[in-house]
């Protein structure tokens, strides 16, 4: 957790992801409206720089919002966000001794060092989770080698999960799986690399992924998995 508290998380990613946030909530409604879910309370733990809850609280206004972040940094960015409903803290969510009706965990689970024990934790924290999970472990980026080495130094990804073993992970901590989805993290969020090659491999995986979607996200990568439990 040191590059997280330290400040060295802050250095190689200044604005914290936060230009992905809106899309973040974006799927996140989208799974929640598939089953009608409409939270009074909701939380996320490891809220960054906040903006997903800035994004959710525009949808649910009467909900009341809470993020939790062991960052520093990142949760002083996120205080400038705070206003009626919305509050950021530095505690520890699962010793908080409070309950949501949602809670979010997006992007979290691959830096943490016993993800399975952050899994289970998660568990009691909520009546319905939403997990969101880079899928980094892709025949493309085994054989490149870069990408997953990259994603150790860059972003601090410490796992790597393919859709198989991030639905098993979350089964081995005893969520009940409701439903899933992909999401196209390279082909849609503004922080996604934009180059020629990044094109053309992603006109690769759009159209794999029309005809065979589990066949393009375990070969080509760029893509990551939305997962409801309860």
């Amino acid at each position: 957790m040191n590059i997280y508290t330290s400040g060295a998380y802050m250095a190689r990613n200044a604005t914290w992801h936060v230009e992905d946030s809106p899309w973040k909530a974006e799927q996140v409604r989208t799974m929640l409206g598939r089953h009608g879910i409409v939270p009074r309370t909701l939380c996320e733990v490891g809220c960054g720089a906040g903006e997903v809850l800035v994004r959710l609280g525009e949808t649910f206004p009467a909900a009341r919002l809470q993020g939790f972040e062991v960052s520093q940094q990142a949760l002083a960015l996120a205080r400038t966000r705070t206003r009626d409903g919305l509050t950021f803290t530095g505690a520890d969510a699962f010793a908080s001794g409070l309950h949501f009706d949602v809670a979010l965990a997006l992007d979290v689970m691959e830096h943490v060092e016993d993800y399975i024990a952050f899994a289970r934790r998660m568990r009691p924290l909520a009546e319905h989770k939403i997990f969101h999970v880079p899928l980094d472990m892709n025949a493309l980026a085994v054989a490149r080698g870069w990408p997953i080495a990259h994603a150790r130094e860059k972003v601090g990804h410490l796992h790597y999960f393919s859709k198989e073993t991030a639905l098993a992970t979350l089964a081995q901590a005893d969520h009940e799986i409701v439903d899933w989805a992909y999401t196209a993290t390279a082909l849609e969020t503004p922080g996604a690399v934009r180059n020629a090659k990044a094109a053309l491999l992603n006109v690769a995986r759009r159209g794999l992924y029309a005809l065979r979607p589990d066949a393009a996200a375990a070969l080509l990568g760029g893509y990551s998995l939305l997962v409801l439990t309860r």
